[in-house]
């Protein structure tokens, strides 16, 4: 077996719709993460909160993660570059 690196790829939506980005990544069996949580959204740090970190929370509204590491093979990628390339919001 090969040492598998760990690495995240983060996907920026600049207008916000990363639930319908999710959705339709999963529907194609890509595999998504949600990145971390602004310290200042989580009640364990509540105390501690001395302002909204807004851009800390607009950013994160915004990203997804998607599957990146050395054990992914030429038609791994092509599945998420399609995945991700297919994704067309509605303009409702």
């Amino acid at each position: 077996a090969r040492p598998c690196g760990y690495t995240k790829l983060f996907v920026e939506r600049r207008d916000g719709d990363v639930g319908g980005l999710a959705i339709h990544l999963l529907s194609h069996g890509v595999e998504i993460e949600w990145p971390w949580t602004p310290l200042d959204l989580r009640e364990e740090f509540a105390m501690f909160r001395r302002y909204r970190n807004v851009v800390a929370e607009q950013l994160w509204k915004r990203l997804l993660i998607l599957p990146s590491h050395p054990a992914l093979t030429p038609q791994d990628l092509d599945r998420i570059a399609g995945a991700v390339t297919s994704f067309v919001p509605s303009r409702g």
